[in-house]
């Protein structure tokens, strides 16, 4: 725990002083998410159409899935965000996010990794631009000061845990 408190404020300090990082992960935390969702959507539409249903059936599924869980988990493991706990560490994002709202597990991370994991078992190639991206979501949510590392760790086995249920027992 001491490690990855530590880490989100070496990254928090070094951010604060960059103006183009800091612009720039705000756009990766915040912002770069939906647009995993409309190239998804875009390069299905016009290239699977006929796939186009079963993924977004794939996605809303996960999507209850990790947001039911998240819930939960957040009851069970209440953790405070890392500008809650230090207020030295400045929070660039306000998105999606309540005043003191728990941390763990990430659900920006668990939500681009599921799309991820959804796209690399349909189209591999796809997969290539929408995987770096979910990593691009997870490390804006550090760097934003709004999640720690295990934080997004959790968001990623989240979202594994989750796809293999569905895909094993749905689909």
């Amino acid at each position: 725990m001491k490690i990855d408190y530590l880490l989100s404020k070496k990254i928090n300090d070094f951010i604060k002083k960059k103006s183009f990082l800091k612009a720039l992960s705000l756009f990766f935390s915040d912002y770069l998410i939906f647009l995993m969702f409309l190239i998804i959507f875009l390069v299905y539409y016009f290239y699977r159409q006929q796939k186009i249903l079963l993924i977004f059936s794939k996605i809303g599924l996960n999507l209850l899935f990790i947001w039911l869980l998240i819930i939960i988990l957040r009851k069970i493991i209440p953790r405070l965000r890392p500008f809650a706990r230090d207020q030295s560490i400045e929070k660039f994002s306000s998105f999606l996010i309540g005043p003191r709202g728990s941390s763990f597990p990430s659900f920006h991370t668990a939500v681009a990794f599921s799309l991820g994991f959804i796209i690399l078992t349909d189209w591999p190639l796809l997969a290539i631009i929408i995987l770096p991206f979910a990593f691009f979501v997870a490390l804006g949510r550090i760097i934003t000061g709004v999640h720690y590392l295990t934080d997004i760790l959790g968001g990623i086995f989240l979202a594994a845990g989750v796809f293999l249920i569905t895909e094993l027992l749905i689909f």
